[in-house]
C-alpha cells in the first residue's frame, strides 16, 4: 500500500510539470471566477436603471402604486423635472404620471425607450383596480 501512494505522488508531480496539467485543474476555476464577475457586474450596473419614478397630484395615489410596485419604483423623485433629468441620464428607465379626477385615473409613462412588459403589466393592473374603487365609489 506504501509503494501505491508513492507511485501515485510520482505520477501527480511529473504531471504538475507540463502546463497542458496545470491548466486543466485552473481553467475550470477561472471560467467561474470570470463568469461570476460579469454577472455581479452587469447586475449592479443595470439595477437603478430599471427602476421608474412615479409622480401625482394626489400623494395617496402615488402611495398606492409605490406600495404594490416596491421595488420597481425610484421613491426620491417627486417632480416631472427632476425624472426628465434622470431619464436623460440613464439613472431612471422612465417615469409614470397618475392623475384622477371624480369619474377617471389615467396614467402616462415617459421614457426614451417602450416599457417592459412586466412594467406594463403592473401599471395596467393598478390603474384598473383603482378605476374599480373609483367606480364602486360613485355608484354608491
Amino acid at each position: 500500500m506504501n509503494k501505491t501512494w508513492i507511485v501515485a505522488l510520482e505520477t501527480y508531480l511529473r504531471q504538475v510539470k507540463s502546463w497542458s496539467f496545470v491548466m486543466l485543474v485552473v481553467s475550470p476555476f477561472l471560467l467561474l471566477a470570470v463568469s461570476l464577475g460579469v454577472g455581479y457586474f452587469s447586475g449592479s450596473s443595470n439595477t437603478n436603471s430599471q427602476r421608474i419614478a412615479v409622480i401625482s397630484d394626489q400623494p395617496q395615489l402615488r402611495a398606492a402604486f409605490i406600495k404594490d410596485n416596491q421595488a420597481d419604483v425610484s421613491r426620491d423623485v417627486t417632480t416631472v423635472a427632476a425624472a426628465k433629468k434622470r431619464v436623460a441620464n440613464d439613472k431612471l428607465a422612465g417615469y409614470l404620471k397618475l392623475s384622477a379626477d371624480s369619474r377617471r385615473v389615467t396614467g402616462r409613462y415617459k421614457s426614451q425607450d417602450s416599457i417592459s412588459s412586466s412594467m406594463e403589466t403592473s401599471v395596467k393592473g393598478f390603474l384598473n383596480k383603482t378605476q374599480q374603487t373609483l367606480n364602486q365609489e360613485c355608484q354608491a
